[in-house]
């Protein structure tokens, strides 16, 4: 203790407090808390954060914008069920490369929606397709008549029918629908009609002849 006193001055002892308090203060300045206004601007820096120090509570209604979400940041597993609502999709925004394989059913199209110009005719099977009427007519005079009517390569005769007219009251006219006839060696393809007087006159008389075709 004499060693220590021997030593003790004014400058020691008045170091010692100078120490004391600065030590202390500074203890006392690190206890506050660190306010905003303390913080200079830009000062805290992404690597200052540590992982998922700024959970959902910590951000401002309507702080996260439009620009501040990567691209392909939203997946699907982020989007809550029925989020993505109608008014939510763009025009036109769902194309034909986004609808699945079997997606669109039958429960999903209106009635009467689909109409002739978006059926390919070619993917019908055992349906009636393009289908025309065709028909021809005699001349007008005393002879019989012999007409074929054709319904053109690929289509077949679907029902027939004739007409005779301007013949006077001393005609007597047998007109026969034969069968279906080939053409161009395709069976069924035209339709031909007889018509005769059965009593030789001089009248002139004329015939028609008239067929449905289609693609079968």
């Amino acid at each position: 203790m004499k060693q220590i006193s021997k030593r003790l001055t004014y400058a020691n002892v008045m170091s010692s407090i100078a120490v004391f308090l600065i030590l202390g203060g500074a203890t006392a300045f690190a206890a506050k808390k660190i306010g905003a206004n303390e913080l200079k601007a830009n000062s805290v820096k992404t690597g200052k954060i540590v992982k998922e120090a700024v959970t959902t509570s910590k951000l401002k209604n309507e702080s996260v914008t439009t620009s501040k979400i990567a691209k392909e940041a939203v997946t699907s597993d982020k989007l809550a069920d029925n989020a993505v609502t109608t008014s939510k999709i763009a025009s036109s925004g769902v194309t034909t490369g986004k609808i699945a394989d079997n997606a669109v059913t039958a429960a999903k199209i209106p009635d009467d929606s689909i109409t002739g110009a978006k059926i390919n005719e070619s993917t019908l099977s055992g349906v009636v397709q393009n289908v025309t009427f065709e028909g021809t007519a005699s001349a007008v005079d005393s002879e019989n008549k012999v007409l074929t009517v054709d319904c053109g390569a690929g289509k077949k005769v679907l029902g027939a029918f004739y007409e005779a007219f301007d013949f006077g009251p001393a005609v007597q006219i047998n007109v026969h629908i034969m069968r279906r006839v080939s053409i161009g060696g395709e069976v069924g393809r035209g339709v031909q009609v007889f018509g005769e007087e059965i009593t030789p006159t001089a009248n002139t008389w004329q015939m028609t002849a008239s067929a449905t075709c289609a693609t079968l």
